[in-house]
């Protein structure tokens, strides 16, 4: 309820994606905040596959 629909869109703007042509593909750091805001929408926070 603390954020606007585009300040919660640039919060998790900032969570970095890796891509490498044969590698599968890699999250960078996600934030405490970050956790706490996927969770509290209802969906699982982004881990990076390995």
């Amino acid at each position: 309820k603390k954020y606007t629909m585009q300040g919660l869109l640039d919060e998790f703007d900032i969570i970095e994606c890796f891509e490498q042509p044969g590698a599968q593909i890699r999250i960078g750091e996600v934030t405490k905040r970050q956790k706490a805001l996927y969770e509290n929408i209802g969906i699982s926070p982004p881990t990076s596959l390995q």
